[in-house]
């Protein structure tokens, strides 16, 4: 098996502002086959943003991003027709809400 040191990332989590710091490891590495690692504080992976503390705030602004991308589109690109047509193909094309019961018909 190979990998691509260039395409992999590192997160490490650190503790929360209030938590006790004492044996906290600032300067950490890893390596694959000779390739150091690049360490982030936040990185995609499989279409959610994570980042060090576990916070979701870029993830939440990056989904709302896409929304309001989706949304703007569908007003563009369908704005002949009436909003309960514009409604149901968001609510079929343009939401993420893939078997959710909140998005009922």
């Amino acid at each position: 098996m190979l990998f691509n040191a260039d395409k992999s990332k590192g997160i490490i989590s650190r503790p929360h502002a209030g938590a006790y710091r004492a044996n906290v490891v600032h300067d950490v590495s890893f390596s694959i086959c000779s390739n150091v690692i690049e360490n982030v504080e936040s990185w995609p992976h499989l279409g959610h943003i994570i980042t060090y503390n576990g916070s979701d705030k870029l993830d939440i602004m990056s989904r709302r991003g896409n929304f309001i991308g989706q949304v703007n589109n569908a007003i563009c690109w369908f704005n002949r027709l009436d909003c309960y047509t514009k409604t149901r193909l968001l609510k079929s094309y343009g939401f993420s809400f893939y078997g959710c019961e909140f998005c009922g018909t």
